[in-house]
């Protein structure tokens, strides 16, 4: 969605020149823009099969997203097609996103590839990130990281946020050019000022380090809050760990645990990891097993080795098993039979636990705490 959402940032002064003499389009903007969806379909429709490409680019911006009708990913990319065959450049732009991404379709780096370039031939700024992505990658191409460098560079010249952003990256670490800790600074700083979170966390990550600036915890700590408020995963957790240890900010136990929280239960697994150590420890929340179990697990899932060691150390019979996935709402009759399921209620969320030699265990999970669990007698040990 990212990719999409960066051609459509260039959307309004395309669509609007595209549209100009064309009142009824128009009206499908004004639509559109007051999110009168099924209006704007109704309005777009006849004049994308009249061949109007800003109008079948649009159509598939409606279907894609299931605005004002049904959404249908194959019916998106059949509109996006017809438009880039124009050479509308944002239906180029959204056909390659699709093929990168094999939303409704196969995915092919080789068409993303070529359509991302032809997109880059009308001057697409977002297209010469995405032609510098696949570089990077080799996706579509055989890897170049120095001509990565180059495309990238080009879209931050042109005022592309993420290409900033990665921009700062590649000089950070080195790919594609000498490594500069000074340039990598000043693109993460013009990414992080337009409120980019990603730049925002990974500046605040050089000023912690005092990687092409002065060290400067307090400034680092400033950047990961901007950067956690919009819900940065990794921002939160370390803005956490800032609060947790003092540094850069008057220590608040309570604070960094709210922040943990927050980053665990969007999938950050070093968050995931840090609370489990915490519940298996009792270190500023009520001591619980089972709750250190579940978090060190997702954690673990995700390949962080510190929380598959703690599985070992906080409960040996589940140091083999690994989370597959959150698999649906608990049944509508648990097996109450079982004492270890009484607190268990309609509603509770399932995580089935696999070990690796099958047989399962499904964790009980209610508002962020473990209420239950019970184990297959068909698993195996290694």
């Amino acid at each position: 969605m990212k990719k999409l959402l960066l051609a459509l940032a260039f959307i309004p002064a395309l669509a609007l020149a595209a549209g100009r003499s064309n009142g009824q389009y128009e009206e499908g903007l004004e639509a559109f823009n007051t999110k009168a969806y099924s209006a704007a379909l109704e309005l777009w429709t006849p004049l994308a099969h009249q061949g109007h490409a800003p109008s079948q680019f649009y159509l598939g911006v409606l279907y894609e997203q299931g605005l004002g009708v049904a959404g249908a990913h194959r019916t998106a990319f059949s509109w996006y097609e017809r438009a880039a065959d124009q050479g509308h450049v944002l239906g180029q732009m959204a056909i390659a996103y699709f093929y990168v991404t094999g939303k409704g379709i196969q995915q092919d780096f080789d068409k993303a590839m070529a359509w991302y370039r032809k997109a880059a031939e009308q001057g697409h700024p977002g297209a010469f990130g995405e032609v510098g992505i696949m570089y990077l990658a080799g996706e579509g191409v055989a890897q170049d990281e120095a001509e990565g460098f180059r495309w990238i560079r080009k879209a931050a010249e042109l005022g592309v946020v993420e290409s900033q952003n990665k921009l700062g990256e590649l000089y950070e670490k080195g790919r594609g050019t000498t490594k500069d800790y000074v340039k990598a600074i000043e693109w993460y700083t013009k990414a992080a000022e337009q409120g980019y979170s990603d730049a925002q966390a990974n500046l605040a990550s050089m000023y912690w380090l005092g990687l092409g600036v002065r060290k400067d915890e307090s400034a680092a700590v400033a950047w990961l809050r901007k950067a956690a408020e919009q819900g940065h995963v990794l921002a939160q957790y370390n803005l956490g760990v800032a609060y947790e240890t003092g540094r850069g900010v008057p220590a608040d136990y309570s604070q960094a645990l709210e922040l943990f929280h927050k980053s665990a239960a969007k999938g950050g697994a070093p968050a995931q990891s840090k609370l489990g150590y915490l519940y298996a420890n009792g270190e500023g929340v009520e001591r619980n097993s089972e709750t250190a179990v579940y978090w060190s697990a997702l954690a673990a899932q995700q390949g962080n080795a510190i929380a598959a060691d703690n599985l070992v150390l906080f409960r040996r019979d589940v140091a083999h098993y690994r989370v597959k996935q959150p698999v649906a709402e608990i049944r509508s009759e648990p097996d109450t039979t079982s004492p270890i399921l009484q607190q268990v209620e309609e509603g509770d969320v399932v995580y089935r636990i696999g070990a690796t030699r099958g047989g399962w265990l499904e964790v009980y999970h209610r508002e962020g705490h473990v209420v239950g669990y019970i184990a297959s007698s068909e698993v195996e040990r290694q």
